[in-house]
């Protein structure tokens, strides 16, 4: 989407912000992931829950998640930056403003005119459903596992190669026969697209050895969170919200959401005495789990998430941070209240209508606030 984006001058941090703002969130709230199983298998081995069915009813109450998604859709159609993103939008409006690490670093060829719409749709709709496929067939799929199981023992690093590989044959046979791109300029794009991930290898290798430090081996972080909302697990009613806010400050810190699953979800299901009565809790606080690991992920500059959507726009890796962490705030926000009546009331689709009605105010006052762009 780079090339159309900058063709109509719109800001490449605002584009980084679409892609991180559609990536986790929609993972997080996606049956057909690995996501899925990462929260499954983050529950203790000596549980009877269903860990599949377990996150499967957290989808309708993750906050984050949907709230995130609506809120970039506001700011899309409505065109209403604020705060950092104003100013970077601003800079673009008249020649989109490229990184000096990015300048030169990939030069996009151009098709001569032959590309369709169909070249642009088929080979993604073929990498999802290649992907799919590649999930359910090394979870086992043809073994006589169900779908539900085989997503869960899948093998997603594996079926993301077979997936990509397949769609890179298939895009071959699309282009070259129809003389689309050429050979020579289709096996550069081999070199090209190795050069572009460079900067985001190097800042991914620099953050997972800053979350190693934070590990269980060095600092323990986790560990040391984990005995705080432990200890102070009395007050029920604010289990909900404290998930929520311990989740996205561990996220943050450690730049994982899959290490906060791991961390706080096993807590969560020793602080809750599970009973038909509590079940219903726990599921609200596995809901706020998720939703914060996904919301402090979705604003630490050393998760790899947020490394990948800047790398993909290729902006400035700080300035995507940047700009992107005041929409987090108004969302997160809105989600704590949000938790705050799950906790209060033990209803989910109430604390989620409170969160809508809330994050809707926030619109009306930014739309009220910010003047309509002008380009």
């Amino acid at each position: 989407m780079r090339p159309v984006t900058d063709k109509f001058k719109i800001c490449r941090a605002k584009l980084a912000y679409i892609i991180d703002a559609t990536a986790a969130p929609i993972c997080i709230i996606a049956p057909v992931s690995s996501w899925a199983a990462a929260v499954g298998s983050s529950l203790p081995p000596d549980s009877d829950v269903d860990g599949f069915a377990l996150f499967l009813q957290t989808i309708p109450f993750n906050l984050y998640a949907i709230l995130t998604m609506l809120f970039m859709l506001f700011i899309v159609i409505s065109g209403r930056d604020f705060a950092t993103m104003k100013k970077s939008v601003e800079e673009s409006l008249d020649e989109v403003k490229i990184p000096k690490e990015y300048v030169g670093a990939v030069e996009e060829k151009q098709s001569g005119g032959n590309g369709r719409i169909i070249d642009l749709v088929l080979p993604l709709a073929v990498l999802i459903v290649t992907c799919i496929y590649g999930m359910l067939y090394t979870g086992g799929i043809h073994e006589g596992k169900t779908v539900a199981d085989s997503f869960a023992d899948c093998d997603a690093s594996q079926a993301l190669v077979l997936g990509s590989f397949i769609t890179l044959i298939f895009t071959a046979l699309l282009y070259l026969p129809r003389k689309v791109v050429s050979f020579t300029d289709f096996c550069e794009c081999f070199g090209q697209g190795f050069k572009a991930m460079v900067p985001a290898i190097f800042i991914l290798c620099l953050a997972w050895t800053l979350s190693g430090v934070c590990g269980d081996k060095y600092l323990a972080l986790g560990n040391y969170v984990g005995m705080i909302v432990h200890d102070n697990a009395a007050l029920a009613i604010f289990l909900p919200v404290v998930f929520f806010l311990v989740a996205a400050g561990l996220a943050f810190a450690t730049g994982t959401s899959w290490g906060t699953f791991g961390i706080l979800i096993p807590i969560a299901m020793a602080v809750i005495t599970l009973t038909p009565e509590t079940y219903d809790m726990l599921v609200l606080c596995i809901a706020a789990v998720l939703s914060g690991a996904v919301c402090g992920d979705h604003a630490s500059p050393i998760s790899d998430t947020t490394i990948l959507a800047s790398a993909g726009a290729q902006c400035n890796h700080l300035e995507h941070v940047e700009t992107q962490v005041p929409y987090v705030l108004v969302v997160a926000s809105c989600c704590t209240v949000g938790f705050l009546v799950d906790g209060l009331t033990q209803n989910g689709f109430l604390g989620l209508l409170v969160g809508i009605v809330f994050l809707v105010a926030a619109m009306v006052i930014i739309r009220a606030r910010v003047p309509a762009p002008t380009k």
